[in-house]
C-alpha cells in the first residue's frame, strides 16, 4: 500500500506540473490569439508522427510556436497549416499597400518604384496601375519587372501591362501568382520598374496598388476553426497528403482527423 501511495502521488505530481505548466503557457502566449498555444496544444498532442510540427501563418510575421514543444516536435511540415488569430479577409485577395515612387528617367524612358510588406504574404496575386489623366494613345504596352531587393536585384517576376485609353485605371491580375511571396522581410524594399514597350512615353502614374493574399489555403482541406471575437484559427491537411490517407486506409491519420476534426468535410 504504501509503494503504491508514492508512486500513485509521483504521477499525481508529474500530472499537476505539467498541468500547471499547460495552463502557464496558455495565460503567457494564448490560446486562439497571441502565439496561439493553447489551439496548438489541442491540434498537435494527438499528430500521429511525433515529431513533426504543422506549418505556421499569423496575421503579421512568424512567431515560431514551435519552441514551446519543443521536447517532442521540432520539424515544420508542409501537409499540416495552423493560422493563429486571422481576420476573414487574411485567406483571401486584399490590398497589401500602395507603391512609392522612387525616380524617373527619361532616356531609355523608366520609372522606378518602391514598396514594403511588412507583414507576411504567401502570394502576390495582380498590380493595379492608376494614371493621372488618360493616356494619349489608344493603348500601351508597359514592361513591368519586380526585384527582390535594392541589394539583390533578382528578378522575382516580369509582365506585359496593356494600358488601354479608355479609362485612369488598369489592374493587372497575375495569371501564375508569386508563390511565398514576402515572409520574414520586415522592412526590406521591393524594387518595381516600369518601361516602354512600344518606345513612346511612359504614361502618368499616380499610384500602384499591390494586391495579394496573407495566408494561402489553395491546395487544402481546413479540419479544424475555432472563433475568437472576430478572428479565427484553423489547422488544415494538404489536398494530396489527405488523398493518401484515404488511398492507404491510414487509421492512425484518419483517426487524428475524426477526434480533432470539427468540420464534416474530412470526418
Amino acid at each position: 500500500p504504501f509503494y503504491r501511495l508514492v508512486k500513485d502521488t509521483r504521477i499525481n505530481a508529474r500530472k499537476f506540473l505539467f498541468e500547471s505548466t499547460s495552463i502557464m503557457k496558455q495565460r503567457n502566449y494564448g490560446d486562439c490569439n497571441k502565439m496561439g498555444y493553447g489551439y496548438l496544444e489541442r491540434i498537435i498532442s494527438s499528430i500521429p508522427e511525433p515529431d513533426i510540427f504543422p506549418t505556421m501563418r499569423y496575421s503579421d510575421f512568424n512567431h515560431y510556436p514551435h519552441v514551446l514543444f519543443s521536447d517532442s516536435r521540432i520539424h515544420y511540415d508542409e501537409r499540416l497549416l495552423v493560422g493563429i488569430s486571422l481576420h476573414e479577409n487574411e485567406t483571401q485577395e486584399v490590398e497589401i499597400t500602395k507603391a512609392t515612387l522612387k525616380s524617373i528617367e527619361t532616356d531609355p524612358p523608366q520609372i522606378t518604384w518602391t514598396f514594403q510588406t511588412r507583414d507576411n504574404y504567401d502570394l502576390l496575386t495582380g498590380i493595379i496601375i492608376h494614371l493621372d489623366d488618360k493616356p494619349k494613345s489608344q493603348s500601351q504596352v508597359l514592361s513591368v519587372t519586380l526585384y527582390e531587393s535594392p541589394i539583390n536585384f533578382v528578378v522575382i517576376g516580369q509582365w506585359n501591362v496593356v494600358i488601354l485609353g479608355e479609362g485612369l485605371t488598369t489592374m493587372y491580375p497575375i495569371s501564375d501568382p508569386i508563390q511565398d511571396f514576402s515572409h520574414n522581410r520586415g522592412t526590406t524594399d521591393f524594387i518595381l520598374t516600369i518601361e516602354s514597350r512600344d518606345h513612346i512615353p511612359l504614361p502618368n502614374i499616380s499610384d500602384i496598388t499591390i494586391l495579394g493574399v496573407k495566408v494561402n489555403l489553395s491546395g487544402y482541406t481546413v479540419y479544424n476553426r475555432e472563433f475568437d471575437n472576430n478572428r479565427f484559427c484553423f489547422a488544415a491537411i494538404k489536398n494530396s497528403f489527405l488523398n493518401e490517407i484515404n488511398t492507404k486506409g491510414d487509421t492512425k491519420w484518419q483517426n487524428y482527423l475524426n477526434e480533432v476534426g470539427n468540420i464534416d468535410t474530412v470526418r
